[in-house]
């Protein structure tokens, strides 16, 4: 796993042994499928891209001068998609760093995944919908009693989101939800990830007394 944290990206090996991959502050991430690391790190009103190597070594790969909230590669191609929070589109970045807006119109964007048959999914607001390869969006679930942080797929095709009251929920390809609460004792739902074997980790943070941040990562067979 990695988790990103305001000091840097921590690297945390299957038995739970934790070292520092790289410094510096970035919030969202994704993997292309040569196996870098590209995360996001904002700066005022811009937002930079590093790509970080296996080694943990970062270089600057891209700036963009909006507020980008999320990330995600399309491993099949190794496009890379990014969410323009600023201006409520979805921007598309090939090989060679070409940058062209692959969705538009939608108030406000958040989370965006892929799933493994090539689907896009895109939150916005309390709705999550469905983007086709041309870029026409579609309503798959809406009116969720929360906004949705996060989104992850796993290999049948369903999406998980998780929300602000600590809910995650299981969305299938025909619009069912099944949801479970986390227990808000142990902090707040930050973001969380799904792995080849279909577990879910779930990161809660929470502040102790000094004002200290303190996360639980929590792993979830669903």
């Amino acid at each position: 796993l990695f988790l990103s944290t305001d000091e840097g990206i921590y690297k945390i090996t299957k038995s739970g042994d934790i070292s520092s991959f790289v410094k510096g502050k970035y919030y969202d991430m994704s993997f292309d499928s040569q196996g870098d690391l590209f995360a996001l790190k904002p700066e005022n009103t811009m937002t930079n891209i590093d790509k970080i190597n296996s080694s943990g070594i970062a270089a600057p790969y891209m700036s963009v001068d909006y507020y980008a909230s999320d990330l995600f590669f399309n491993k099949k191609n190794s496009d890379l998609y990014l969410s323009d929070f600023s201006h409520g589109s979805l921007k598309k970045i090939d090989v060679l760093g070409n940058v062209s807006q692959f969705a538009s119109g939608y108030g406000i964007v958040g989370a965006f995944t892929i799933d493994p048959y090539g689907n896009y999914y895109l939150a916005s607001y309390s709705s999550i919908g469905s983007i086709s390869s041309k870029g026409k969006y579609s309503w798959l679930v809406s009116n969720l009693d929360s906004p949705p942080s996060n989104l992850i797929c796993d290999s049948k095709g369903n999406v998980y989101t998780g929300k602000s009251n600590n809910t995650i929920s299981k969305i299938t390809p025909t619009g069912a939800v099944v949801s479970f609460k986390l227990d808000g004792s142990i902090g707040s739902l930050r973001c969380m990830t799904i792995d080849k074997d279909e577990n879910i980790y779930v990161v809660m943070s929470n502040q102790n007394s000094n004002f200290e941040s303190l996360s639980t990562i929590f792993k979830i067979t669903y």
